[in-house]
């Protein structure tokens, strides 16, 4: 075998190690000596992923009563439950590795998935395996992800390529097989990251609809509901809506607790043009564009959508593309057409003008999608969608001159770790042995929970600090922290004082003399 044809057989290999080092090893440190994200959200996404560990081990009796905020039941239900990646964190912690540890494989593990899933799917879709590496590569290593880096679990997003092959699949050969795997990938998803889970779902399904709207058969639908088949189908989506209620039904029980988002509330985190050109200071070709287009809106960091000049031309170019093909009566494949005007749809619908005129209201009040604050993370899907856009153009080309784009990508997503939210692991193993210090100056065990009150630093970060210190010697925590809490725990939650936590406990009628209170002050 020639050599040339020997690089070309490996090259997948190759490009997912590639992608391994320079994303997540570069990220992490050559010895895993950096964790990703900052000490808020990236801490908490590690305490879930040890929650279910413990809870897998049995030291944890309801998965779904997180040992925070306490006495507040069903806490996990205030934020995502990572439920369907935890084997991908257990598997380390079962062999030994450290909390700490187990997150950054874990983190490796979602990062690969994604590129695998992708260039599996991409090669099915296409038949060219140089084209789906490519593809693979950018949905998986992107100079996108880096502005996830402090919400990990929007990282995990490997079943979108899944259920977008099987709608693909299930509008062109009809089988049980593939409804079978689009409703078990949506609700994997779902279990791993529920905006992502519902933006699949709503998103998949709004390209199944076009695709028969303009191909006109209807008829195929009746495949799953013929004889046998019909059996089938009914079991599928039986067994489908009983996991969607046995995972929805705590979320459902935690919004009639602290109700629902309010529209004018969530429109602010909707899109502006400019945030689609907004990219993480990392990038090396692109920072430049950061002070240029940083939106002007309080969470601006929830607005890194810039995908690389690659994704970003297929949102401007495709819909002048199909317009061209329109008024020229040239033939665009039907596929591709379908994929091109969900793209459209999607954009449309979750971008706002300064004056904030959006389109949003139309799915507002879905379910699912009326419980979002971050209205940004749609893009977790809708990339996804531009690459099978750019995948359709990418298949005229030869295989020489797909080396050369791949070598297009890479610039265009090259980074430079310095400029990366991430925290030395040491150190955060060393907040956790000094406060694990202080509580054990005290008979922690004969009290019901631990709370820390703590002026010398933000209090969310006090809340994390204590949660995963009480975590780490099986006890419960009164301090939490998670995307909400009831409004009583509200005062305690900002200002992390005892008067907030007084009134905290009052309103639970907990006897304050239950709850070990260790204080941190500044010294005079």
């Amino acid at each position: 075998m020639k050599l040339t044809q020997l690089i070309y057989k490996f090259a997948p290999l190759i490009a997912f190690i590639a992608g391994i080092w320079y994303f997540c090893i570069r990220i992490l440190g050559d010895n895993l000596e950096y964790i990703p994200g900052d000490l808020g959200d990236s801490r908490f996404i590690n305490y879930l992923l040890e929650h279910g560990y413990r809870w897998l081990t049995g030291n944890v009796q309801s998965f779904w009563d997180g040992e925070f905020m306490y006495p507040f039941k069903n806490s996990i239900a205030l934020s995502d439950s990572m439920l369907g990646t935890l084997p991908f964190y257990s598997i380390w912690r079962f062999l030994g590795f450290s909390p700490e540890s187990s997150y950054q494989l874990w983190w490796i593990c979602i990062c690969s998935l994604n590129y695998w899933c992708s260039y599996f799917v991409f090669k099915k879709w296409f038949n060219r395996s140089d084209v789906a590496l490519v593809l693979a590569w950018i949905f998986a290593f992107s100079v996108f992800n880096l502005g996830q880096l402090n919400f990990m679990q929007m990282i995990v997003r490997f079943m979108v390529p899944v259920v977008f092959y099987a709608a693909y699949k299930m509008v062109i050969t009809p089988s049980a097989k593939y409804l079978l795997i689009y409703c078990f990938g949506i609700i994997f998803q779902l279990c791993s990251a529920v905006y992502t889970g519902f933006y699949l779902l709503y998103f998949s399904a709004l390209f199944v609809f076009i695709y028969y709207l303009i191909s006109k058969k209807w008829k195929d639908l009746l495949y799953y509901f013929k004889n046998k088949k019909l059996a089938y189908t009914s079991l599928i989506f039986f067994l489908s809506l009983l996991a969607f209620q046995w995972l929805l039904l705590p979320y459902l029980k935690m919004s009639n607790i602290v109700g629902l988002r309010l529209y004018r509330e969530v429109t602010i985190n909707l899109p502006l043009w400019n945030s689609f050109l907004f990219p993480h200071e990392a990038s090396v070709a692109w920072g430049f564009l950061f002070d240029i287009t940083k939106p002007d809106v309080p969470e601006w960091w929830l607005h890194y959508l810039f995908l690389g000049i690659i994704p970003l031309a297929a949102i401007i170019v495709s819909p002048f593309y199909l317009f061209y093909n329109w008024y020229k009566k040239i033939k665009t494949p039907l596929l591709l057409k379908s994929v091109i005007i969900t793209s459209v749809i999607i954009v449309l619908i979750h971008i706002r003008t300064e004056s904030g005129l959006t389109l949003y209201a139309l799915i507002f009040k879905l379910p699912g999608i009326n419980s979002m604050k971050v209205l940004t993370r749609f893009m977790h899907v809708e990339i996804f969608i531009l690459l099978l856009i750019i995948g359709y153009v990418l298949v005229r080309f030869k295989n020489k001159y797909i080396f050369l784009f791949a070598l297009f990508v890479f610039a265009d997503n090259c980074f430079s770790p310095k400029y990366i939210q991430r925290e030395e692991k040491a150190g955060l193993i060393k907040r956790k042995e000094i406060l694990l210090t202080e509580l054990e100056k005290y008979e922690y065990g004969k009290y019901k929970a631990v709370a820390l009150i703590d002026s010398i630093q933000p209090a969310y970060i006090t809340h994390l600090d204590m949660m995963l210190v009480a975590q780490s010697v099986g006890i419960k925590s009164v301090n939490g922290y998670s995307s909400y809490c009831p409004d009583e725990f509200g005062e305690f939650y900002k200002n992390d004082t005892e008067e907030g936590l007084f009134k905290w406990l009052a309103s639970q009628n907990v006897k304050k003399e239950k709850i070990l209170v260790i204080k941190i002050k500044k010294k005079d």
